[in-house]
């Protein structure tokens, strides 16, 4: 999840998983994340890594935000990670399609 304050010229995101390819980067959406904020205001984001996360794992990502005009600049890594392993906290699971 990330969010931003406001966005001039922002035509999207890329989320990247750092390590999982010869160039380094995995790009995780398919399609460019639409920008939903604009001059004045920000906006609040997130995308889902389908990949589950092992036990003790770490993990690094990289955002790329996109402008209109072509430029691209990348931001990160984010490290998540390592969790332990046991038993869930989460008491109802429920299933969304």
């Amino acid at each position: 999840m990330w969010g931003t304050a406001a966005e001039f010229m922002n035509a999207g995101f890329n989320v990247y998983r750092v390590g999982d390819t010869s160039t380094g980067l995995l790009r995780l959406n398919e399609w460019p994340l639409p920008a939903l904020g604009d001059e004045m205001a920000g906006a609040i984001y997130e995308h889902v890594d389908a990949a589950p996360l092992r036990a003790g794992e770490v993990r690094e990502y990289m955002l790329e935000d996109m402008e209109f005009s072509g430029r691209r600049t990348l931001h990160g890594p984010a490290t998540i990670g390592p969790i332990e392993a046991g038993t869930s906290v989460i008491e109802d699971w429920a299933l969304y399609e």
